[in-house]
């Protein structure tokens, strides 16, 4: 061989040489990535169960202030335009929905910081499968590459689950803000808010009250009744109170009462004593809606 041929020679081996020797620099250094992207893959998987578990907590901790809710307002005696228990309802909707906001919007944060952990680590695992892709033409490490490339995809698989998973736990969460977060606007915490009001006008109907809810020094009767003999002051109340509870209201408004009618002509029809007309105090209770 001449010397011109042993030095192209030389020069060919060498470029190889220098060729193989970037090739396996550049494969070493996917394999670093890769390998600093698998246990990346760990750490945000971790968080992302932690993430859903303080989710899952949101949604237990929205049914039980829900439940709670419906259950204080069905224990209310809520009367019709009564504003005093109307302030009350609201108080209590609006603590309610205080209470569970603030663990939403805590929620929600945690919820962006684990998609955005989740986006910048997807991004990592398709970089390291691009370039072992390009690796993989490489014939001098072509094998190494390929290996590689495999194990890089399975990493994107497992990350775009964990993506899924993360963002449809995300959406579920606005499934809350039609819980108790939503408030009056709730069709249950609504119907609940009503139902005492509705159930009053019910029984003032039913029972043929001839005043309902007149307004005294000492409060307001649900009904009052003129009948022959029998004049009667009727309180009613849900079954959270006892019978013996709503009479002893009832027999609250006695004097008022007496006192109120005494020259109305309706009143003749009552017994009377000491000039005044006698009503008899009644107390009758209701189901009070549930839970």
């Amino acid at each position: 061989m001449g010397s011109t041929a042993r030095w192209t020679a030389a020069i060919v081996i060498g470029l190889c040489g220098v060729l193989w020797a970037d090739a396996q620099g550049d494969l070493d250094s996917a394999k670093r990535d890769y390998s600093s992207a698998k246990s990346k893959l760990d750490d945000v998987k971790y968080k992302v169960d932690k993430y859903l578990e303080q989710s899952r907590g949101l949604r237990s901790f929205d049914t039980e202030k829900l439940n709670t809710l419906i259950d204080q307002l069905c224990r209310l005696d809520t009367e019709p335009d009564d504003r005093e228990v109307d302030g009350i309802v609201r108080d209590l909707v609006d603590k309610a929905v205080d209470n569970v906001k603030r663990n939403y919007d805590d929620t929600s944060r945690t919820a962006y910081d684990r998609i955005s952990d989740v986006e910048h680590l997807l991004d990592q695992t398709k970089a390291v499968r691009d370039r072992a892709k390009d690796l993989k033409s490489q014939d001098a490490v072509k094998d190494e590459a390929s290996r590689l490339l495999d194990d890089a995809q399975k990493l994107v698989d497992d990350t775009d689950k964990l993506m899924e998973k993360t963002q449809s736990d995300f959406k579920s969460l606005d499934n809350v803000k039609q819980g108790t977060m939503n408030g009056a606007n709730n069709p249950t915490i609504r119907a609940k808010m009503e139902y005492g009001k509705q159930k009053h006008k019910d029984l003032q109907s039913s029972y043929s009250c001839d005043e309902r809810e007149v307004v005294l020094s000492s409060g307001r009767p649900d009904c009052i009744k003129f009948v022959q003999d029998d004049c009667q002051i009727i309180e009613f109340k849900p079954d959270t109170y006892s019978t013996s509870a709503a009479e002893s209201q009832a027999r609250q408004y006695l004097d008022d009462v007496r006192r109120k009618y005494k020259d109305d002509d309706r009143a003749k029809k009552c017994k009377q004593v000491d000039g005044y007309p006698f009503f008899r105090t009644v107390g009758v209770t209701y189901t009070a809606c549930r839970s």
